[in-house]
């Protein structure tokens, strides 16, 4: 029996360089210095656990960004104008890893089921990088109220799709959002760092998707 019934992927950082989507963002930063800049601190101030047990009607997308709103004192509408229809055009441009494509075919002739959860808008960038038709779901932690590490999205992209945690892999490129948040759903976590092996709690370290690929195989995930 497979210790994995499925593996969720992050996308920044982990499907693609997170320095392409920087560069591009850059250009974002250009045009509204100042709102982009309030935007980040926001974003960060957001994952606070403190902050959303003030705010219980926060559970989807639309209150979510309503909350963004609220905090930015501006409206979703210039958000979304500002920032999201900003990113539509970063994601047209995005190139994914080495191997990708390779790695997650050879996932899926396993049996393993595939899923993509990322903080920001995700379906596009899946289809910019030529994998969207390997995923059985793909999911904004938007969809669910809440930013990674906060268990919520991951539980809820479990439940939706009658996932059992322990036997779900997550693979991302950060520690404090991926790694952690992974841990506090009960899934195993794989952290890729393309840049060289650093001490990291998760559970499998790889450095790019031909490490994947021979790890599925090793491991028989």
């Amino acid at each position: 029996m497979s210790a994995f019934e499925a593996v969720i992927f992050d996308v920044d950082g982990t499907l693609y360089p997170k320095k392409q989507m920087k560069r591009s963002l850059f250009k974002v930063f250009l045009r509204h210095p100042f709102f982009t800049w309030s935007y980040s601190r926001m974003r960060e101030r957001i994952r606070e656990p403190e902050l959303l047990l003030k705010h219980p009607e926060v559970k989807d997308k639309a209150s979510f960004r309503a909350l963004e709103a609220e905090l930015l004192g501006t409206t979703p509408a210039e958000v979304e104008k500002k920032v999201y229809d900003s990113m539509k055009a970063v994601n047209r441009s995005l190139k994914p890893y080495e191997h990708l494509r390779e790695a997650l075919v050879s996932a899926k002739a396993k049996g393993l089921r595939l899923y993509v959860l990322s903080d920001f808008p995700t379906e596009d960038k899946v289809k910019t990088l030529g994998v969207a038709d390997l995923m059985d779901g793909i999911y904004s932690s938007e969809d669910f109220g809440r930013l990674k590490p906060d268990p919520t999205p991951f539980l809820e992209v479990a439940r939706l799709n009658g996932l059992e945690p322990s036997r779900t892999l997550y693979v991302g490129d950060s520690r404090s959002k991926d790694v952690a948040g992974a841990a506090a759903a009960g899934m195993k976590s794989c952290y890729i760092n393309a840049g060289g092996n650093h001490p990291t709690n998760a559970d499998f370290v790889i450095e790019s998707w031909y490490d994947f690929e021979k790890l599925i195989d090793e491991a028989n995930i």
